[in-house]
């Protein structure tokens, strides 16, 4: 088995556990989590992306790991936020830098 088909078994395991979890604590859990397929896709796309940035700089982007994680679970909108959040924060460091 090939460590994609490894990380999609764990994906839908995972998934599988939390809509049950979710289901059996009466909440919603249609339209949750983005489809496994996707998450893999992203993943698949992110040495790419991460590539583009310096060690220091990724070892230092707290909220690029958040992303990971959330598309990771599914949560895409929540990765959103985090992604904005990394890019507000590294504005706000280049502007320091300025001022």
């Amino acid at each position: 088995m090939t460590e994609q088909q490894d990380t999609s078994l764990d994906l839908f395991k995972f998934e599988k556990g939390l809509i049950t979890y979710l289901q059996e604590s009466g909440l919603p859990s249609d339209s949750v989590l983005v489809p496994v397929p996707q998450r893999i896709n992203v993943y698949r796309n992110m040495p790419d992306a991460l590539s583009n940035l310096s060690p220091e700089s990724r070892s230092n982007s707290l909220y690029i790991s958040k992303f990971v994680a959330a598309v990771t679970a599914g949560l895409f909108d929540a990765a959103l936020n985090y992604l904005w959040d990394e890019t507000i924060n590294e504005l706000r460091n280049k502007l320091s830098i300025m001022i």
